[in-house]
This record gives structure tokens, C-alpha cells and sequence, in this order.
């Protein structure tokens, strides 16, 4: 089975482009334009709201993910949904050395990572965490399904 959410990543990407489009645009107006004090305290204030937005973003850190799990591995994908700077990452765990996977909460339950672990030759394997953030519910929904039937498969592997 094949899980991504690659129309919310799309979404994000542009809040990150809109953002910082109206920061450049306003700056710019700002810096250019001469108004009454309080048109450019509006302006300073509206910049102020949308970085705090796209700093709160950039601390969620909301990822691009793709998992595929097949009958012999499972395949990790994922990347970040800002539209600058990103890294391409991906990782593949066989079946048979999976042990398990964890979701961790962080920021007040706001920031969501899933962890995958694993056991091969006696030795524990921790695999990068992969932000779940970005989910929305439906497909929060949809991976809670993914995540239970890949239990249930780890589980039939073992026995």
C-alpha cells in the first residue's frame, strides 16, 4: 500500500510563496510609500503577524511524505514543503528487521514525527523521524488505517 500527501505539501509550499511574497510587496511599500504614521504601523504590524506565521511554520517543519511498504521493505520518502533549500531524503527498511514505529508529539502536541526502529543482528537501528505535521485530517485518517494494517502485517511477519 502506498500512502503520500502531496496535495497538502503542494498547499504549504504556496502559504510559504504567499507569505513571503506579501513581506517583499509590503516591505517594499513600506519603504517607498509616504503615509500617515498609522498606515505604516498597519504595515509593520502585518509584516510582524505574517513572519511569526512563517517562523511557526518553519518550527512545525510540515514534510512531504511517501510510504510505500511491500512485501519485502518498506520505503520512506520525504522532504520539506518550504519551496527553498530542500533535501531529498529517503530510507528503506526491510520487513523482516522492522521492530517497531512510535509517534512522537512535540510543541504542545502541534508537531507530529513518526519514528521508525529497528533490530538487525542484536543491534537497535533508529531511522531519521519524519514529520507527520503537514497531515490534514482526512489523511490523518487515512494514515492512522495505513499505520494499523502495517501493524497488523509486522505482527502476522513475526509469528
Amino acid at each position: 500500500m502506498i500512502f503520500e500527501n502531496k496535495l497538502t505539501t503542494a498547499k504549504l509550499k504556496m502559504v510559504y510563496v504567499i507569505i513571503l511574497g506579501a513581506v517583499a510587496s509590503l516591505s517594499a511599500f513600506f519603504f517607498f510609500e509616504r503615509y500617515d504614521f498609522w498606515v505604516k504601523d498597519l504595515i509593520v504590524g502585518i509584516i510582524a503577524f505574517l513572519v511569526s506565521v512563517y517562523i511557526f511554520l518553519l518550527m512545525l517543519k510540515p514534510d512531504f511524505i511517501y510510504i510505500n511498504d511491500t512485501k519485502e521493505k518498506i520505503i520512506v520518502r520525504y522532504y520539506s514543503s518550504h519551496p527553498f533549500f530542500r533535501k531529498y531524503k529517503t530510507f528503506e527498511i526491510p520487513i523482516r528487521a522492522v521492530d517497531k514505529f512510535k509517534i512522537n508529539k512535540s510543541f504542545g502536541g502541534l508537531k507530529r514525527d513518526i519514528v521508525f526502529t529497528a533490530k538487525n543482528k542484536g543491534k537497535i537501528i533508529m531511522f531519521p523521524s519524519v514529520s507527520i505535521t503537514g497531515l490534514n485530517k482526512k489523511e490523518r485518517k487515512v494514515f492512522e488505517k495505513f499505520l494499523i494494517r502495517l501493524d497488523n502485517e509486522l505482527k502476522m511477519y513475526k509469528q
